[in-house]
């Protein structure tokens, strides 16, 4: 393996000497970020499987990722929002719900149809649909029955 302690290996060319950095050290560094990436999205995850089976309120999740509804603040613009998306996305998937009660449920129904597009929540519906699309691209056709 890699020995932090010792010095660099020393290159010369023309007379002069420089030092290289080995590519083991940063490969360490990436795999210390790449495992608490993995445990914090392994909580977060977690958090959300536990959203959803306790059934939470929209408000309770969007207190809890400190996600404030302001005028003039978009929230799409905080990073909390894509686990916003993902709790009410992973909670539809889990209920098997239909596309018209996501579009309710957003309130997205209750907007005049030119200004739906330009809302966040409309962000979360199409992530909805790209989610069932995936599931349904999955299934194995021949599987099913009764179609």
């Amino acid at each position: 393996g890699f020995d932090h302690d010792k010095v660099p290996r020393t290159v010369e060319r023309g007379g002069s000497a420089r030092q290289l950095r080995t590519a083991t050290m940063s490969d360490d560094e990436a795999r210390g970020w790449k495992l608490r990436s993995f445990f914090e999205s392994y909580l977060k995850d977690r958090k959300i499987k536990n959203w959803i089976k306790g059934k939470v309120t929209d408000d309770f999740v969007l207190s809890e990722l400190k996600l404030v509804r302001l005028p003039g603040k978009n929230l799409a613009d905080d990073p909390n929002f894509k686990l916003f998306q993902k709790f009410k996305i992973d909670g539809w998937l889990e209920e098997k719900a239909t596309t018209t009660k996501a579009w309710e449920s957003l309130g997205l129904n209750l907007l005049p149809i030119d200004r739906v597009s330009k809302t966040d929540m409309f962000k979360t519906y199409t992530r909805y649909v790209m989610a069932i699309n995936k599931k349904a691209s999955e299934l194995d056709i021949d599987k099913l029955e009764g179609l």
